[in-house]
């Protein structure tokens, strides 16, 4: 429920409602892959709020933790 409603938020660009959601998202989902989505949107609400900075060192460190990542190209494209 987090995952859909934070990522309908960022559909809306309303990116810090989804950061928002986001920050309890990790403890709440348990699974490693949900948390590999939570880590996902999180990084796209913060590139698409023009926090570049912060959504391309988040990238870096999703890139470390999920090196097999099906989300790389999509992430990389993100904060350009």
């Amino acid at each position: 429920m987090l995952l859909k409603e934070a990522g309908a938020l960022i559909k809306s660009r309303k990116y810090d409602e989804a950061l928002e959601i986001l920050r309890s998202c990790r403890a709440a989902v348990g699974s490693d892959d949900l948390a590999e989505e939570c880590d996902m949107l999180e990084i796209e609400a913060y590139c698409g709020s023009g926090r570049k900075e912060v959504g391309t060192a988040k990238v870096a460190a999703f890139l470390r933790a999920w090196p097999r990542s099906q989300h790389e190209n999509r992430l990389r494209r993100t904060c350009r």
